[in-house]
C-alpha cells in the first residue's frame, strides 16, 4: 500500500434535520416585587366660590381638599369653578393651582392664567389642572387660588365648583 493522498474538497452541506422533542418545563421562578401603585388615594369636594381678592395677593377662589403624601409622591389637582359677573362684567382675574399647609396662605404653582374676563350677566366654568410635585411628606390643602387685582367687584355672579386631588407615585 502506498502513502495517503491529499485531503479532498469539503462536500456540500446536507439538509437540515428534524426538530428534536421539547425538553421538560423548568421550575417556576420567584414572584417579582409589586410595582408602584398609580393612584394612591384621592379627595374630592363641591364648594361655593370663595371671595376673590381685590388686590394682587392670591387667596383661594375655590374650596380646598386635603391630601396626605409621602416623599416622592405628587398631587394631580383638577378644579372646575363657576365664575361670572352681573351688570359690569368681570376683568383682570388671575388663577393658579395652589397648595397650603394648615391655615397658611396658598402657595401658587405653575405659570397661572392671567387677565381672564367675562361679559356682563354671564357665568362660565373656569378650570385648572396641574401636577404638584417636589413637596415634602405631609398633609396639604389644594385648590384654585388667584386675585382680581382691584377688579374683584366685577366678579359677583359666582357659584359652586368641584375640586379633585389624586395622590400619585
Amino acid at each position: 500500500k502506498g502513502d495517503a493522498g491529499d485531503q479532498g474538497p469539503e462536500g456540500a452541506q446536507g439538509p437540515q434535520g428534524n426538530t428534536g422533542p421539547q425538553g421538560t418545563t423548568g421550575p417556576t421562578g420567584a414572584t417579582g416585587p409589586q410595582g408602584p401603585q398609580g393612584v394612591v388615594t384621592f379627595a374630592a369636594g363641591q364648594f361655593a366660590t370663595q371671595p376673590i381678592s381685590n388686590t394682587a395677593v392670591n387667596t383661594y377662589i375655590s374650596g380646598t381638599v386635603s391630601v396626605t403624601i409621602t416623599a416622592g409622591q405628587k398631587i394631580l389637582l383638577t378644579v372646575h369653578q363657576a365664575l361670572g359677573s352681573l351688570a359690569a362684567g368681570g376683568t383682570n382675574l388671575d388663577i393658579y393651582p395652589a397648595y397650603s399647609v394648615g391655615l397658611a396662605a396658598p402657595t401658587v404653582v405653575g405659570l397661572g392664567m392671567f387677565d381672564l374676563r367675562c361679559a356682563p350677566n354671564t357665568r362660565q366654568v373656569v378650570r385648572i389642572t396641574h401636577v404638584i410635585s417636589g413637596l415634602a411628606a405631609g398633609t396639604y390643602n389644594v385648590g384654585m387660588a388667584g386675585n382680581a387685582n382691584a377688579s374683584a367687584a366685577g366678579w359677583n355672579n359666582n357659584e359652586r365648583g368641584y375640586v379633585t386631588a389624586l395622590v400619585i407615585n
